[in-house]
């Protein structure tokens, strides 16, 4: 599957933080590493794991992949495209999302959609989960307010 998403994956990096949220989880950052190409097998699979991980909706939808995208301002759209080739190496982009609750919380709630945990990381001070979608591509579940993170922080 091919992630993109809008003008953020040109730049391979972007801040995603959408203005003013106060419900649901969102993405704080997409991170593009080289071409952005993830797993092949099912680009509606996977699409339908995010729309509901995410709260978000199908644009459109064609043969070969489906795009994604939020209601709010600053919501990226994703792009899900399907390959011919299994995933062989490290994720080429990867998704940040924060809870607007407890990373516990969210960590269970993706789990019951078919995430699963790769990982619990502690760092610099931080912390977050590292997690697999259900075709294996890594994405990390960060602190959310509710673990004392604070939108003042970047």
């Amino acid at each position: 599957v091919v992630f993109r998403s809008s003008m953020y994956s040109m730049f391979g990096l972007g801040n995603l933080v959408p203005p003013n949220v106060t419900t649901g989880p969102y993405i704080t950052s997409l991170i593009a590493t080289g071409p952005n190409v993830g797993p092949a097998l099912s680009a509606p699979g996977v699409a339908d794991f995010w729309i509901v991980a995410l709260g978000y909706r199908e644009l459109e939808a064609g043969e070969d992949g489906v795009e994604i995208v939020g209601d709010r301002d600053g919501d990226p759209m994703l792009s899900f495209v399907r390959v011919p080739e299994p995933k062989t190496v490290k994720n080429r982009i990867h998704l940040d999302v924060r809870p607007s609750g407890s990373m516990a919380e969210e960590v269970d709630r993706v789990t019951t959609l078919g995430a699963t945990v790769r990982g619990f990381i502690e760092e610099s001070g931080s912390f977050w989960t590292q997690m697999r979608d259900p075709e294996g591509n890594e994405f990390c579940i960060l602190r959310g307010p509710d673990d004392g993170w604070s939108p003042d922080e970047f």
